[in-house]
């Protein structure tokens, strides 16, 4: 399971995806190909979460499986 994260680009408005970024960085945006920089997220809770959904597969349907 990967959690992505938007990042809207501050030149353009441009929705940008990344997986879980745990440190600050650069992001370049896929439409004018500026960089701007980032917030990253909490590892801690990023793990937290993976660890109650079971890494995904407490979100499956139990039926369609």
């Amino acid at each position: 399971m990967t959690i992505i994260f938007t990042y809207t680009c501050p030149f353009c408005g441009q929705e940008n995806h990344i997986p879980s970024p745990f440190s600050p960085g650069l992001l370049h945006c896929v439409s004018c190909m500026k960089a701007f920089p980032i917030i990253p997220v909490d590892e801690r809770t990023i793990r937290y979460i993976h660890l109650m959904l079971d890494n995904g597969r407490a979100a499956a349907d139990a039926d369609f499986i």
